[in-house]
């Protein structure tokens, strides 16, 4: 398979071409052809302008469960954090929880936020609050 060069950087409103350009060759045919289930959807954000592409069975306004990504971010921020010394990896969860409130790994260990980030708290590994509406509706309706 062929690709284009690659291109410098582009603003946010011409890249949906971009992308169309290297999705749409990689892509369409194959796991986002019409007859596919499958989708993906990407937001970016630059200087306060906002874009959001759907490819495949993807809609813009569509609600995924973001899964696993979310310790992307949540790692990032830590660093972010802990460069602004704001807080250090071996900060207690409990400190910054509001008063009250109990997190307590099965272990019965103390939680750091090294530990919520490299995924060694001991908590439990998912919770299900909206049950699936099915195998044909995994993510349920929660418009």
């Amino acid at each position: 398979m062929a690709y284009d060069d690659p291109i410098g950087p582009v603003s946010a409103a011409s890249m949906e071409s971009v992308l169309r350009r290297d999705l749409d060759q990689t892509l369409d045919g194959g796991v986002l052809s019409a007859s596919s289930p499958i989708g993906v959807a990407m937001g970016v954000v630059r200087n306060g302008d906002r874009r959001v592409f759907a490819f495949g069975n993807a809609a813009p306004d569509g609600i995924f469960e973001i899964g696993s990504i979310t310790k992307t971010f949540t790692g990032l921020l830590l660093a972010l954090a802990i460069e602004q010394q704001a807080v250090q990896a071996d900060t207690p969860l409990r400190e910054l929880l509001p008063q009250g409130a109990v997190v307590q790994p099965a272990n019965g260990s103390e939680i750091t936020l090294l530990d919520l980030v490299t995924q060694h708290s001991g908590l439990v590994r998912a919770c299900r609050v909206i049950p699936a509406e099915g195998p044909s509706q995994p993510i349920p309706r929660v418009r």
